[in-house]
């Protein structure tokens, strides 16, 4: 992609990340988010709190849409990159994935993939993707209902969209993320039970996801 779109798309997420840092310290343990009455100045987020999330927002999706070709799949992609460092900051301050947060990333993906499909007759991706979030959906489902404790409905839900997402490029780019991810949870875990000496540490799973998702992304590039 030229480099003119990918510094537009992280200025926009730059300027996106201010309301978006008021979404992600505006939740809170359980219930729905309550915005303040001045979410567009990135309240109740403290200034540097906001400058932080802005940077980030900006280097990701310029990150993912230097690595993702313009097409109609492009804004989905950008769209998770924002909300990824929401969901990121929500996960390890408040131990939660709001599913209102993770259902507009599998409407986005849909409705883009559907679009790219239409457009560019390429049904058979977008058939591989819906399968790949269905099919990680249910395995998560699974092991949540089967080891309590273990795993979220959110982090079900967030597990489901990361798949669909990196399905679009191919099975064994789902494979490839959500591997890495486990990775990650499994060496984190290692190290706060070494270090706390707690065997009964909850690790948040989200970030893990994200990481995943984005070095999946990357390595298509």
């Amino acid at each position: 992609m030229e480099v003119s779109t990918v510094l537009a798309a992280g200025l926009a997420a730059g300027a996106a990340g201010v309301p978006a840092a008021a979404l992600a310290y505006a939740a809170s343990p359980e219930g729905p988010i309550r915005l303040s009455r001045r979410w567009w100045r990135g309240e109740p987020a403290t200034f540097s709190a906001v400058a932080l999330v802005a940077a980030l927002t900006a280097a990701t999706a310029g990150f993912v849409c230097a690595a993702v070709p313009l097409s109609p799949v492009l804004p989905a992609y950008w769209l998770f990159a924002v909300v990824a460092v929401v969901l990121l900051i929500i996960d390890l301050r408040q131990r939660r994935l709001p599913h209102v947060l993770t259902s507009v990333l599998w409407f986005a993906f849909i409705t883009g993939f559907a679009a790219e499909s239409l457009a560019g007759g390429e049904p058979r991706r977008f058939v591989e993707a819906v399968i790949a979030g269905a099919v990680v959906t249910m395995l998560a489902l699974v092991t949540a209902i089967g080891f309590p404790g273990q795993l979220g409905l959110g982090d079900v839900n967030l597990a489901g969209a990361v798949a669909m997402s990196l399905g679009w490029f191919g099975p064994s780019t789902a494979v490839r993320g959500l591997v890495t991810a486990v990775i990650i949870q499994a060496l984190v875990g290692i190290v706060s039970i070494w270090s706390t000496g707690n065997r009964q540490i909850a690790v948040p799973f989200g970030p893990a996801l994200l990481i995943g998702w984005l070095l999946a992304i990357g390595l298509n590039i």
